[in-house]
Parts: structure tokens; sequence; C-alpha cells
């Protein structure tokens, strides 16, 4: 009996120094105990709400809007039920169409791969879709989807929900331009092109 005790007693001694460790490696690794805290570990640091979410298989991409009514895509993985911010960009005018802001970037996604995510505030409510392609607009500007598609290594079609689009699609290792952001209407026809 006196043996049984013995190892009894290493048990919660073990235990304790166990939970210390998990506790050390989550607030080491960047995870969270919760959404909301992962999000206030990341850029721009500031409470907000959620105004967009996109849901994906192991990652969710979210819009956060500020009080100072800035917008910002974050995508957020979760593992082992804590989470974590992957990366975290401003929505920002184009230069030459201030209704529509947008973001894109690039961010690790494991297993050696590379993800693209693109995101949205559409203020023009005739808009329905955004394109997010890498396409070369320099000398010609395609406007059939089909060409856009065959033209480019990254094509991901964002359907607006409430002025909201966002998503995440396998990074290009290399591509033909820069990313470029076209506007369809209800009746997919092209409104406007830009980066």
């Amino acid at each position: 009996m006196p043996l049984a005790r013995r190892y009894a007693a290493w048990g919660i001694p073990l235990i304790v120094v166990a939970a210390a460790c998990l506790v050390y490696m989550v607030l080491t690794s960047g995870y969270a105990w919760s959404k909301h805290s992962a999000i206030m570990r990341s850029a721009p640091f500031q409470e907000g709400a959620t105004i967009y979410s996109s849901s994906e298989p192991d990652r969710n991409v979210i819009v956060w809007r500020t009080a100072d009514n800035t917008a910002y895509a974050k995508v957020l993985a979760s593992k082992w039920g804590k989470y974590r911010v992957l990366v975290s960009s401003q929505l920002a005018p184009q230069w030459d169409n201030p209704a529509l802001k947008r973001t894109w970037a690039t961010f690790k996604a494991g297993h050696g791969t590379n993800r693209f995510v693109a995101a949205v505030q559409e203020d023009n409510p005739a808009i329905a879709t955004i394109i997010v392609s890498n396409d070369n607009i320099d000398d010609v500007v395609l406007t059939d989807l089909n060409d856009i598609r065959s033209s480019s290594t990254l094509y991901m079609e964002l359907t607006l929900d409430n002025g909201y689009a966002a998503g995440t699609a396998e990074s290009p290792s290399t591509g033909p331009g820069g990313i470029v952001f076209r506007e369809l209407d209800r009746k997919g026809r092209i409104v406007s092109v830009g980066r």
C-alpha cells in the first residue's frame, strides 16, 4: 500500500506541471482562448465589431470594423479549440474608384503552402460580385470572364453580402501581373476594372 501512495503523491505535481506547460505553449504560440482575444492580439489592437464573416474548413475570414470606422480583413485560424490571427490587412479605397475598398495579402497556411486572402467593401448597391485576378491589364484589359480566368494564375469570385465579401485561395507562386479587382453588376457585366 505505501508504494501506491508514493505514486499517487507524484500524480498531482505532474498534472500541475503538464497544465503549466500547456498554458505556456498557448500563450507563447500566438493562440488565444477565444476569437475576440485572438483578434485583439492582432493589428490594429483596437476594439471593434465583426461586420462580415466567411467560414472555410480550417480558417475564418472576417472584416473587423474599429471605432474610427476603419475596416480590416483578418484570417482567423483555430487549432485544438484555440484561435490565432494569421494575417491582418486594412481595407483601402481604390484610387480611381473610392466606392470600392479592398485589400489582399498572402500568408503561410502550413505544410509549406501559402494562401491568398482578398476582402472587399463595396458602397455601390448596383454591384453584386467582385472578381479578383492577377491577369496583366497594362496592355489589354480583358472583358470576357473565360479569358480572364485562362490568363490568370489567381482567380476568385467574391459575391457581395450587404456590401462585403472575403475569401481565400491557393497563392500563386508566379503570375502574369498584379492583383486586379473587377466590379460586376447583377447581370454579370463588368462595370469597372482597377488595382
